[in-house]
């Protein structure tokens, strides 16, 4: 068995000229500029409109903590969720630089950490601070608790002013 399996990929049917032959015909540059310019921009373009649509639907929230504006945010968070996990493979150049992923979606979130820093009002964030912010943190505070009545009332009186703040 080893022997023919051995003979058999000795076969050659492709002589090098015809090999060559197809690798000089392939646009590599053309290639790789076709997914750059549909695949990945495009990925980070719906991103960049999906984060968005976040950004208002979380302010239309904290300014008018209800129900209804709690259900709008949970669906845009999980579209935005979702189209984060098309560009997240391309953690690559200005990306990397920028951090993107480490500042985007840092799992598991510090529940005790966010909680922290909503009571003391911290918004600002330092570079061991990542546990804090992104999906997880965002999503940690549009779903804890689980039922939407009880989320609400998080983000109603004075500590609720400190929870959308920590949430915008």
């Amino acid at each position: 068995l080893a022997l023919f399996t051995g003979l058999a990929a000795c076969n050659n049917d492709n002589s090098s000229s015809e090999i060559d032959k197809q690798n000089s015909e392939f646009d590599r540059k053309a290639m790789l500029t076709n997914i750059g310019r549909n695949v990945i921009m495009a990925n980070y373009e719906d991103f960049a409109s999906e984060a968005k649509n976040l950004q208002e639907a979380t302010r239309a929230f904290t300014n008018d903590p209800t129900t209804n504006n709690l259900e709008d945010v949970r669906k845009t968070f999980k579209r935005a969720y979702k189209a984060w996990q098309y560009v997240t493979p391309y953690s690559f150049g200005p990306a990397q630089r920028m951090a993107l992923r480490d500042n985007m979606n840092t799992f598991p979130t510090d529940t005790s950490g966010i909680k922290e820093r909503i009571r003391n009002g911290n918004k600002s964030w330092g570079p061991y601070d990542n546990a804090t912010k992104g999906f997880p943190a965002v999503g940690y505070l549009l779903f804890e608790p689980s039922s939407a009545s009880a989320t609400v009332s998080t983000y109603q009186g004075k500590a609720g002013a400190k929870r959308a703040a920590y949430l915008k």
